[in-house]
Protein backbone atom coordinates (compact mmCIF):
# COMPACT_ATOMS: atom_id res chain seq x y z
CA UNK A 1 0.00 0.00 0.00
CA UNK A 2 1.34 3.30 -1.08
CA UNK A 3 -0.13 6.50 0.45
CA UNK A 4 0.60 9.82 -1.27
CA UNK A 5 -0.75 12.58 0.98
CA UNK A 6 0.25 15.42 -1.29
CA UNK A 7 -1.97 14.11 -4.12
CA UNK A 8 -4.68 12.55 -1.97
CA UNK A 9 -4.03 9.05 -3.53
CA UNK A 10 -3.94 5.64 -1.92
CA UNK A 11 -2.59 2.63 -3.93
CA UNK A 12 -3.64 -0.78 -2.68
CA UNK A 13 -2.18 -3.49 -4.81
CA UNK A 14 -3.23 -2.63 -8.31
CA UNK A 15 -6.02 -0.26 -7.21
CA UNK A 16 -5.64 3.57 -6.98
CA UNK A 17 -8.07 5.12 -4.54
CA UNK A 18 -8.76 8.92 -4.48
CA UNK A 19 -9.26 10.15 -0.95
CA UNK A 20 -12.03 12.73 -0.23
CA UNK A 21 -11.34 16.24 1.03
CA UNK A 22 -13.13 15.47 4.28
CA UNK A 23 -10.79 12.58 4.96
CA UNK A 24 -7.81 14.71 4.12
CA UNK A 25 -9.10 17.43 6.44
CA UNK A 26 -9.43 14.98 9.27
CA UNK A 27 -6.09 13.38 8.61
CA UNK A 28 -4.21 16.57 7.98
CA UNK A 29 -2.69 18.53 10.88
CA UNK A 30 -1.77 21.51 8.65
CA UNK A 31 -3.39 24.96 8.87
CA UNK A 32 -6.69 25.59 7.16
CA UNK A 33 -6.58 27.76 4.04
CA UNK A 34 -6.96 31.51 4.66
CA UNK A 35 -10.49 32.69 4.09
CA UNK A 36 -12.20 29.38 4.96
CA UNK A 37 -14.51 28.84 7.90
CA UNK A 38 -12.57 25.93 9.22
CA UNK A 39 -10.34 26.14 12.27
CA UNK A 40 -10.96 27.56 15.77
CA UNK A 41 -11.86 31.25 15.66
CA UNK A 42 -9.42 33.58 17.46
CA UNK A 43 -10.41 36.16 20.07
CA UNK A 44 -10.05 38.92 17.52
CA UNK A 45 -12.17 37.20 14.82
CA UNK A 46 -15.04 36.28 17.19
CA UNK A 47 -15.75 39.81 18.37
CA UNK A 48 -19.22 40.88 19.49
CA UNK A 49 -20.62 44.04 21.24
CA UNK A 50 -20.31 42.36 24.62
CA UNK A 51 -16.72 41.26 24.02
CA UNK A 52 -15.39 44.51 22.53
CA UNK A 53 -12.17 46.08 23.76
CA UNK A 54 -12.57 47.58 27.27
CA UNK A 55 -13.14 51.40 27.40
CA UNK A 56 -12.58 51.87 31.15
CA UNK A 57 -10.97 55.36 31.54
CA UNK A 58 -7.58 55.60 33.24
CA UNK A 59 -7.43 56.61 36.88
CA UNK A 60 -7.83 60.38 37.32
CA UNK A 61 -4.69 62.26 38.25
CA UNK A 62 -4.68 64.25 41.50
CA UNK A 63 -5.79 67.85 40.98
CA UNK A 64 -2.98 70.38 40.89
CA UNK A 65 -5.25 73.43 41.22
CA UNK A 66 -3.74 75.91 43.70
CA UNK A 67 -6.41 77.21 46.02
CA UNK A 68 -5.94 80.59 47.74
CA UNK A 69 -5.33 80.40 51.46
CA UNK A 70 -7.25 82.51 53.91
CA UNK A 71 -5.01 85.34 55.01
CA UNK A 72 -7.54 87.62 56.71
CA UNK A 73 -7.79 91.38 56.46
CA UNK A 74 -4.57 93.37 56.11
CA UNK A 75 -3.36 95.03 59.32
CA UNK A 76 -4.59 98.56 59.97
CA UNK A 77 -1.86 101.22 59.95
CA UNK A 78 -1.45 102.89 63.35
CA UNK A 79 -0.04 106.22 64.44
CA UNK A 80 0.98 107.28 67.94
CA UNK A 81 0.38 110.96 68.66
CA UNK A 82 2.34 112.43 71.56
CA UNK A 83 1.82 115.84 73.17
CA UNK A 84 4.43 118.04 74.79
CA UNK A 85 3.17 120.96 76.84
CA UNK A 86 5.26 124.09 77.44
CA UNK A 87 4.45 127.27 79.31
CA UNK A 88 1.76 127.87 81.92
CA UNK A 89 0.49 124.32 82.29
CA UNK A 90 -0.54 124.09 85.95
CA UNK A 91 -2.72 120.98 86.08
CA UNK A 92 -3.70 120.79 82.44
CA UNK A 93 -5.43 117.86 80.81
CA UNK A 94 -5.91 117.06 77.15
CA UNK A 95 -8.95 115.36 75.61
CA UNK A 96 -8.66 113.74 72.16
CA UNK A 97 -11.46 113.98 69.59
CA UNK A 98 -11.86 111.78 66.51
CA UNK A 99 -14.11 112.29 63.51
CA UNK A 100 -15.82 109.22 62.03
CA UNK A 101 -18.42 109.40 59.25
CA UNK A 102 -18.69 113.15 59.68
CA UNK A 103 -19.27 112.98 63.42
CA UNK A 104 -16.75 114.33 65.95
CA UNK A 105 -16.70 112.76 69.41
CA UNK A 106 -14.43 112.25 72.40
CA UNK A 107 -11.86 109.48 72.20
CA UNK A 108 -10.67 107.68 75.33
CA UNK A 109 -10.19 109.52 78.62
CA UNK A 110 -8.41 112.85 79.25
CA UNK A 111 -4.63 112.70 79.62
CA UNK A 112 -3.20 114.61 82.57
CA UNK A 113 0.11 116.27 81.79
CA UNK A 114 1.51 115.89 85.33
CA UNK A 115 0.85 112.12 85.34
CA UNK A 116 2.65 111.21 82.13
CA UNK A 117 3.25 112.41 78.61
CA UNK A 118 -0.15 112.46 76.86
CA UNK A 119 -0.30 110.06 73.91
CA UNK A 120 -2.86 108.23 71.81
CA UNK A 121 -2.41 105.37 69.34
CA UNK A 122 -5.09 105.47 66.67
CA UNK A 123 -5.65 104.34 63.08
CA UNK A 124 -3.53 106.50 60.79
CA UNK A 125 -6.59 107.29 58.68
CA UNK A 126 -8.20 108.90 61.75
CA UNK A 127 -5.38 111.37 62.31
CA UNK A 128 -7.08 113.63 59.78
CA UNK A 129 -9.46 115.92 61.72
CA UNK A 130 -7.90 114.85 65.02
CA UNK A 131 -8.66 117.55 67.60
CA UNK A 132 -7.54 118.27 71.16
CA UNK A 133 -9.53 119.80 74.00
CA UNK A 134 -7.83 121.53 76.94
CA UNK A 135 -8.74 122.01 80.61
CA UNK A 136 -6.73 123.41 83.51
CA UNK A 137 -7.17 125.22 86.76
CA UNK A 138 -9.38 128.28 86.24
CA UNK A 139 -9.31 130.28 84.17
CA UNK A 140 -9.31 127.64 81.45
CA UNK A 141 -12.03 128.81 79.07
CA UNK A 142 -12.10 130.99 75.97
CA UNK A 143 -14.96 133.45 75.94
CA UNK A 144 -16.68 131.23 78.53
CA UNK A 145 -16.39 128.18 76.23
CA UNK A 146 -14.25 125.04 76.76
CA UNK A 147 -10.82 125.58 75.23
CA UNK A 148 -9.61 123.81 72.09
CA UNK A 149 -5.96 123.68 71.04
CA UNK A 150 -5.43 125.88 67.97
CA UNK A 151 -3.50 123.78 65.45
CA UNK A 152 -3.35 126.31 62.61
CA UNK A 153 -4.01 130.02 62.16
CA UNK A 154 -5.44 131.31 58.91
CA UNK A 155 -2.95 133.17 56.76
CA UNK A 156 0.07 131.77 58.64
CA UNK A 157 2.37 129.16 57.11
CA UNK A 158 2.20 125.64 58.44
CA UNK A 159 5.32 125.01 60.49
CA UNK A 160 5.54 128.62 61.69
CA UNK A 161 6.39 129.26 65.35
CA UNK A 162 4.51 132.15 66.96
CA UNK A 163 5.05 133.93 70.24
CA UNK A 164 2.01 134.41 72.50
CA UNK A 165 2.02 138.09 71.52
CA UNK A 166 1.82 137.11 67.85
CA UNK A 167 -0.72 134.34 68.38
CA UNK A 168 -3.18 136.55 70.23
CA UNK A 169 -3.43 138.89 67.23
CA UNK A 170 -4.64 136.12 64.91
CA UNK A 171 -8.31 136.52 64.06
CA UNK A 172 -9.18 133.00 62.88
CA UNK A 173 -7.87 129.54 63.50
CA UNK A 174 -8.68 125.83 63.27
CA UNK A 175 -8.57 123.02 65.83
CA UNK A 176 -8.97 120.23 63.23
CA UNK A 177 -5.65 118.66 62.25
CA UNK A 178 -4.63 117.88 58.67
CA UNK A 179 -3.33 114.46 59.81
CA UNK A 180 -0.22 112.44 59.02
CA UNK A 181 0.90 109.14 57.50
CA UNK A 182 3.80 108.75 59.93
CA UNK A 183 3.86 105.98 62.53
CA UNK A 184 4.54 108.54 65.27
CA UNK A 185 4.04 112.28 65.53
CA UNK A 186 4.65 114.80 68.31
CA UNK A 187 2.70 118.02 68.73
CA UNK A 188 4.12 120.69 71.03
CA UNK A 189 1.43 122.77 72.71
CA UNK A 190 2.18 126.18 74.18
CA UNK A 191 0.05 127.39 77.09
CA UNK A 192 0.26 131.12 77.77
CA UNK A 193 -1.71 133.19 80.27
CA UNK A 194 -2.80 136.48 78.72
CA UNK A 195 -5.13 139.32 79.73
CA UNK A 196 -8.26 139.70 77.61
CA UNK A 197 -11.39 141.82 77.67
CA UNK A 198 -13.85 140.46 80.19
CA UNK A 199 -16.46 138.51 78.18
CA UNK A 200 -19.03 139.09 80.94
CA UNK A 201 -20.48 142.51 80.15
CA UNK A 202 -22.13 142.75 83.57
CA UNK A 203 -18.75 142.55 85.28
CA UNK A 204 -16.78 144.49 82.72
CA UNK A 205 -17.26 147.77 84.57
CA UNK A 206 -15.50 146.49 87.67
CA UNK A 207 -13.20 143.93 85.98
CA UNK A 208 -12.44 145.18 82.48
CA UNK A 209 -9.94 142.39 81.85
CA UNK A 210 -9.60 138.81 82.95
CA UNK A 211 -6.86 136.20 82.51
CA UNK A 212 -7.22 133.61 79.74
CA UNK A 213 -5.18 130.57 78.74
CA UNK A 214 -4.08 130.86 75.13
CA UNK A 215 -3.36 127.32 73.86
CA UNK A 216 -1.92 126.65 70.40
CA UNK A 217 0.50 124.35 68.56
CA UNK A 218 4.06 125.50 68.17
CA UNK A 219 5.06 125.05 65.46
CA UNK A 220 1.70 125.09 63.72
CA UNK A 221 0.81 121.68 62.25
CA UNK A 222 -1.78 122.49 59.57
CA UNK A 223 -5.52 122.00 59.43
CA UNK A 224 -8.16 120.01 57.58
CA UNK A 225 -11.27 121.73 58.89
CA UNK A 226 -12.56 125.22 58.32
CA UNK A 227 -11.35 128.24 60.22
CA UNK A 228 -13.30 129.78 63.10
CA UNK A 229 -13.16 133.30 64.55
CA UNK A 230 -10.83 133.44 67.54
CA UNK A 231 -11.13 135.33 70.81
CA UNK A 232 -7.74 136.95 71.44
CA UNK A 233 -6.11 134.16 69.42
CA UNK A 234 -7.90 131.35 71.29
CA UNK A 235 -10.66 128.94 70.27
CA UNK A 236 -13.42 127.58 72.46
CA UNK A 237 -16.51 125.45 71.78
CA UNK A 238 -18.79 123.04 73.59
CA UNK A 239 -19.45 121.00 70.46
CA UNK A 240 -16.27 120.43 68.41
CA UNK A 241 -16.97 119.59 64.79
CA UNK A 242 -14.50 118.62 62.08
CA UNK A 243 -14.23 119.48 59.30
Amino acid sequence: MIHDRRLGLLRIGGLLVVLGSTLLGCASNGPAPEGTASGTPSASSSSSPASSTSTTPPAARPSTTVRPTATGAPPVAKTTITLRAVGDCDDCQFQAYLTRNGRTSKYSTPRRWLDRTPSWTIATSLTRNFAIGFTDLPPDTVNNQPTMVVLQYEGVSRGATLTPAQARTQSSGSYCWRGTTARSYRITVRVATIEVTNPDEDQRATDPTVPQKLVYATPLVGNAGRFHPTFAGGLGTRTPRCP
